[in-house]
């Protein structure tokens, strides 16, 4: 069998992702993992060219959408930080139906 790819972008992730090769070597299962080149990420799972990914689940979440069929293996995650402040108008998420709002980031 050939090794599985793995492909992470944050090296935070490396002293997991070490443990991780090695307990799936114990077991006969060969990793290879690499540092993302660019900004493709999820597109390179949906098109089969590596086998795992290592990344924050919300990250992928608009792949999900689409249908893409993922599978999460482990998360850490188990809350999201985001936030949206509002004016004391807003009760509801229907609210914000017609109003104009900025994001810092997508």
């Amino acid at each position: 069998m050939d090794p599985l790819k793995l492909l992470f972008r944050d090296p935070d992730r490396t002293p997991w992702l070490s443990v991780f090769r090695h307990t799936a070597l114990q077991m006969g299962l060969k990793i290879t993992m690499e540092r993302a080149a660019g900004r493709e990420y999820g597109e390179l799972l949906e098109r089969g060219e590596v086998d795992l990914l290592a990344e924050n689940y919300y990250n992928l979440q608009s792949f999900s959408a689409r249908g893409v069929p993922l599978v999460s293996l482990a998360t850490t995650v188990t809350w999201l930080n985001e936030k949206l402040f509002v004016t004391r108008e807003i009760n509801a998420v229907g609210d914000l139906n017609g109003k104009r709002f900025a994001l810092r980031g997508v």
